[in-house]
């Protein structure tokens, strides 16, 4: 009996590190994240209209930030664990790690970039700006705009790109591009980062049927 456990464990070790593999030989060459609702919350609109905003300050653990007011401004789900893999996983290392935001204050979100930190192993702590450092456009214009735009400096085609969004609108308008678009109307958990990278490339909008 335990020989037949032994031989069916390896079995699954083996499957595993084949899907992994099969995972990181199909990683996409860009990763593009949205910020207000995606990475952290409240969204900056809604700074603008009732919480204060810049100058933001760094809260009590080093870790959440502050507007002028007093309001907390935090990452979302899990979004802390996917950038530290992000930054510190070795299969990242040719993979661009883009912006795509639409917001009134670009400046505001470019502030919360340089003050949000995530561990990063021996590295200590990082900003959003060193891990989050390939193309990114912050305006008021459209995802679809900020797209064409991120490919003209890449030079990566749609095709090869992964979208993350709290916004199906938005997922339904670059999947229409040919981008693998991620629904995280919640913010990014582990697990549907895990799923989004097994599925790509994918045409249908990953997360969607969470709804």
């Amino acid at each position: 009996i335990n020989k037949k456990k032994n031989h069916h464990q390896r079995q699954l070790t083996s499957l595993a590190l084949k899907r992994r593999r099969r995972v990181e030989e199909t990683l996409p060459k860009a990763l593009v994240f949205d910020l207000d609702g995606c990475l952290w919350k409240p969204e900056i609109y809604e700074l603008m209209t009732f919480d204060g905003g810049s100058p933001f300050i760094n809260g009590f653990d080093g870790m959440n930030i502050l507007t002028s007011k007093g309001t907390e401004v935090t990452l979302r789900a899990q979004v802390r664990r996917v950038l530290a893999d992000v930054h510190t996983n070795p299969r990242w290392a040719n993979v661009k790690k883009c912006i795509s935001s639409r917001t009134q204050r670009p400046a505001w979100a470019e502030e919360l970039l340089s003050k949000f930190k995530v561990r990063c192993g021996s590295k200590g702590k990082c900003t959003l700006d060193e891990v989050l450092n390939g193309p990114r456009i912050i305006t008021d214009a459209e995802d679809a705009d900020h797209f064409q735009l991120i490919q003209q400096e890449s030079g990566i085609p749609f095709e090869n790109m992964m979208y993350f969004d709290n916004e199906g609108r938005n997922c339904r308008a670059l999947a229409q591009l040919g981008v693998t678009a991620v629904y995280c109307p919640k913010g990014i958990t582990w697990d549907l980062f895990e799923r989004a990278l097994e599925e790509y490339p994918c045409k249908k909008i990953i997360g969607m049927d969470f709804i």
